[in-house]
């Protein structure tokens, strides 16, 4: 009984220390929003990371961000039969990516990797840009020396 109320007292600390460093709640009510959804997560993933959430809580983190439409699709899939007891943290981003990041926005953002050109950019604004496109093209981007050709 100790052993579980530490567990959920370190739970609950990692929840609270998660939306202290600025976790926002996500709704998913609008699905044609990929660019949002995508920004959430990668800020989440960021601030865990920054926090040290222990990796076996921070789905519990990231499902208390939750909200409406997007707390009732998360409940939808933990009615899967395939799911372990401690759903690991990349099953959650595959998951929410599937729902909530669309192919087509995926496939844009691939097509603008492929097609990126300095032209007017500094080289530190070309860089940025190339590195946060480049997780669309992960198969294209193979070494350091590849992004800078």
């Amino acid at each position: 009984m100790a052993r579980l109320l530490e567990r959920l007292t370190a739970l609950e600390a990692s929840i609270d220390m998660v939306r202290r460093h600025g976790a926002e709640e996500f709704h998913g009510s609008n699905m044609e929003e990929s660019d949002k959804a995508e920004f959430w997560l990668e800020k989440l993933q960021r601030i865990v990371e920054e926090v040290r959430c222990p990796p076996d809580q921070r789905v519990t983190c990231a499902v208390s961000l939750l909200q409406g439409s997007a707390y009732d699709w998360w409940k939808l899939v933990l009615r899967s039969p395939r799911l372990p007891n401690l759903i690991p943290w990349e099953f959650f981003i595959q998951e929410f990516r599937a729902k909530y990041v669309s192919d087509m926005y995926r496939e844009i953002k691939w097509k603008q990797f492929l097609n990126l050109k300095q032209m007017n950019l500094s080289v530190a604004e070309y860089e940025k840009e190339l590195s946060h496109l480049s997780k669309y093209a992960p198969e294209s981007v193979i070494t350091e020396a590849f992004r800078y050709r």
